[in-house]
């Protein structure tokens, strides 16, 4: 064989040989710039670790504990004037702590100053004081548990209706008789568990059997609240009611504080902040996958958002857990969650309050103000829709 033949059939070989000698780098590369890409997008997804908070400014949970060490390690001189401040403190979980160490006290500073946290935008805050202030200043407790059986949230009309039961069947105190035709209208609240428990503290209060138990089927209930009204409308006329009551009505919340200078991530790649949302009303309902009564109240969020479809109201979820936006964009798919979602991050749960359990529904008003927050559920709609209401009543364009 010659050396020209030879040199033909080694030729192709040296050819493949040099390509793939050419490739190699290139799949190097490649190899390294998916790396990077999954670093990165790791990095984005586990968010950095903040650091330590004082958990006197946690939640409600870390706050209490760390409110009482800190007042046993105090005189008592120094004791109220320190709670006096904390109840008007920026941390909810602090004012919650407060109002619940303030109840030791019955001075008439303690007295007022947990009287006005009933105004509270946060729903925990306003309960804790409607439970505390019957225990410091009976009659002006009385008469705020007549006014939280018409409150806007079904939670706290609930509390005020279980307390009054819990009195009048224990005997421990006498009841003014004023507070009776709040009990009786409340037998006809919408809310089956107010409704309840104030046909309870009326059946054991003027020994009467008009009342029925959580499981009675709802045409007894209504026949029960039928006869309380009934009863009522025989007895109204000559029934002693103090002044004192006459003009309790509804306490709503007043405060309000400035939301966080918060950024939310959105899974269609929109960014959220309060810049962004001026103007407009805002309810940022945190929830999570396995959260079982967040998704019991996932219909009325659907309802609540679709209600408000083309006016300045967003409906906004913001999801709490380590997953992906592609994981809750088919997890919102297959459950029917209608609203747009959000990511949370450890930042954004420590500014609306170190948020750890769900759901959680903050509302801010178009100034930019967190003006209620609720916490728990499921809860009855209604109370969302008529403070947005409100708040669009004063909203140009709505």
């Amino acid at each position: 064989m010659s050396f020209k033949m030879l040199s033909s059939k080694i030729a192709p070989a040296r050819e493949s040989i040099g390509t793939r000698s050419a490739l190699r780098p290139t799949f190097l590369w490649a190899a390294v710039f998916a790396i990077v890409v999954a670093l990165v997008l790791r990095h984005l997804h586990e968010q950095p670790a903040l650091p330590p908070l004082d958990p006197l400014y946690g939640n409600s949970e870390d706050a209490l504990p760390a409110l009482i060490t800190k007042l046993n390690g105090l005189s008592k001189e120094q004791q109220l004037p320190l709670l006096l401040q904390y109840v008007h403190s920026a941390s909810a979980g602090l004012r919650y702590a407060a109002v619940d160490q303030l109840g030791n006290w019955k001075t008439p500073e303690a007295i007022a100053a947990v009287k006005q946290a009933f105004q509270d935008y946060d729903s925990e805050v306003r309960r804790r004081a409607l439970y505390e202030l019957p225990r410091m200043d009976f009659l002006k407790g009385q008469q705020l548990l007549a006014a939280a059986l018409q409150d806007e949230d079904p939670w706290v009309r609930e509390d005020a209706a279980t307390q009054l039961a819990l009195i009048t069947e224990r005997h421990k105190q006498k009841l003014d008789p004023s507070l009776v035709p709040a009990l009786v209208q409340a037998t006809e609240d919408p809310d089956i568990n107010v409704s309840q428990m104030a046909m309870s503290a009326l059946a054991h209060w003027l020994h009467r059997p008009w009342h029925v138990s959580m499981l009675a089927p709802q045409t007894l209930r209504q026949k029960m609240a039928a006869q309380w009204i009934r009863w009522w409308q025989t007895k109204r006329t000559h029934w002693p009611v103090s002044r004192q009551f006459v003009a309790t009505g509804p306490v709503a919340p007043t405060l309000t504080v400035p939301c966080p200078d918060f950024t939310l991530r959105m899974i269609d790649g929109r960014t959220l902040t309060p810049r962004t949302q001026r103007g407009r009303i805002t309810l940022l309902t945190f929830w999570g996958f396995n959260c079982g009564p967040c998704m019991a109240e996932q219909p009325d969020l659907n309802a609540l958002y679709e209600r408000y479809v083309g006016k300045p109201v967003d409906i906004i979820g913001v999801v709490v857990g380590n997953n992906t936006a592609s994981e809750v964009r088919n997890y919102c798919r297959r459950n029917n969650v209608i609203p747009p979602q959000g990511m949370a991050t450890p930042l954004l749960l420590r500014q609306f309050g170190c948020i750890e359990d769900v759901p959680v529904n903050v509302l801010i008003d178009p100034q930019g103000r967190i003006c209620r927050i609720w916490q728990g559920a499921p809860r009855d709609p209604e109370p969302y829709s008529k403070v947005i209401d409100q708040l669009l009543t004063g909203v140009k364009g709505s």
